[in-house]
């Protein structure tokens, strides 16, 4: 019993402890100036969309806000299925941007729409965005820093959760993005990313794969880019303004059971990358962050288990049962932090957190089920409102 514990607890530690630990105590792969380059390159921001109402005219107006120099940039949005631009907004781009509002009638699914669109590009730098992203104004300037350094192949901002659109899980999803920019921050140090972000990212064009069907395009990308042989970075100032990414505990089911699958199916493309003498610690990494964190719910099940049958014949294996029973009872109090309700603010703050890890631990396994299943994922819905 006791060793089936430690095997759970050092699975379990691998994912939030040890890799971190890792990535901090290795000394950098090269130093990351991010400074902008003169002249700046040209870029082609794309935008992929699909039944976006509202949000499709108020993301082109976000995407004509953005400062880079005149003749230098593209704007590229493509609609997977029918869609009805508003009127008068090329002309009103002006002479500095090219803007491009086009799609396809028939639904093609997202990753050949950005196919598709990324065909369409003229620039040596594309950027990818999605419709219910707000961009700093200066998110692209700070992009193009990276590029003047002839390795870095990709690179990705960070996402920020709007004060004004707060769901009843913001307290998790926030702390959740905080801890996955905190890695990517260290894994950036050592040139490669394990995730991505899709909200605001930008590659080589020469390195964008053509993208399957089912998998994660941000992803996969970044996977491309690593298998190429150039850098992935991640830069926290290209900050991208977002609505909460699950609007409840039933969307957050459905998404990350979704991108789990796709994500799993995107790394089985791409098998070769997990091959540490080939590619050391990134391997390492793809292995923890991406195939390892989506099991951890076995592994809690067990260390849950094994805590309860040896908490009699010692303190700790106690104390370790009482903790995670205390963490796990938090989520019952989920329904009680949602407005109008209140409760004290660590209560509401420890039933969102371990609501949201509960949620996303049961969804990620369901995924892992559905890749191994051989569940392919070709279609989108997004719920962006």
């Amino acid at each position: 019993m006791i060793l089936v514990f430690t095997f759970a607890l050092t699975g379990t530690l691998a994912v939030f402890l040890l890799y971190p630990l890792i990535l901090l105590l290795t000394p950098g792969a090269r130093p990351d100036n991010g400074r902008a380059p003169s002249p700046l390159p040209s870029l082609s921001l794309i935008v992929v969309h699909r039944e976006a109402g509202p949000l499709l005219p108020e993301k082109i107006a976000d995407c004509l806000r953005l400062h880079y120099p005149a003749g230098q940039l593209e704007i590229i949005f493509f609609a997977d299925g029918p869609c009805s631009y508003p009127v008068g907004l090329p002309a009103a781009a002006g002479s500095g941007v090219r803007l491009l509002l086009t799609g396809s009638d028939e639904i093609l699914g997202k990753n050949e729409a950005l196919n598709r669109a990324a065909a369409l590009a003229t620039n040596e730098i594309l950027v990818l965005s999605d419709v219910d992203a707000v961009l700093d104004p200066e998110a692209l300037v700070q992009l193009s820093g990276h590029f003047a350094d002839t390795g870095i192949g990709g690179v990705c901002g960070r996402r920020h959760i709007r004060d004004d659109d707060r769901t009843g899980l913001h307290h998790g999803q926030e702390g959740y993005i905080g801890l996955d920019s905190l890695l990517k921050r260290l894994e950036s140090r050592q040139g490669f990313l394990t995730s991505n972000d899709g909200k605001i990212y930008a590659v080589r064009r020469r390195l964008f794969p053509h993208l399957p069907d089912g998998v994660t395009d941000d992803l996969f990308v970044c996977l491309a880019v690593i298998a190429a042989g150039s850098l992935f970075r991640f830069d926290p100032r290209v900050t991208a303004y977002i609505r909460s990414p699950s609007r409840s505990v039933a969307h957050e089911w459905r998404r990350r059971r979704r991108i789990v699958c796709c994500s799993l199916r995107g790394i089985s493309l791409q098998r070769h990358l997990c091959n540490p003498r080939r590619y050391g610690l990134f391997a390492i990494g793809l292995l923890i962050n991406k195939v390892l964190r989506r099991l951890l719910l076995p592994l809690l099940v067990l260390l849950l288990f094994c805590s309860n049958r040896l908490a009699p014949s010692h303190p700790f294996f106690l104390v370790a049962y009482l903790g995670q029973m205390t963490f796990y009872c938090f989520a019952l109090l989920y329904p009680l932090s949602i407005p109008p309700l209140t409760l004290p603010r660590f209560l509401n703050k420890g039933a969102q957190w371990s609501c949201y890890f509960l949620v996303g631990n049961l969804a990620s396994f369901a995924g892992v089920v559905d890749f191994l299943r051989g569940r392919k994922v070709t279609g989108w819905r997004p719920e962006k409102r």
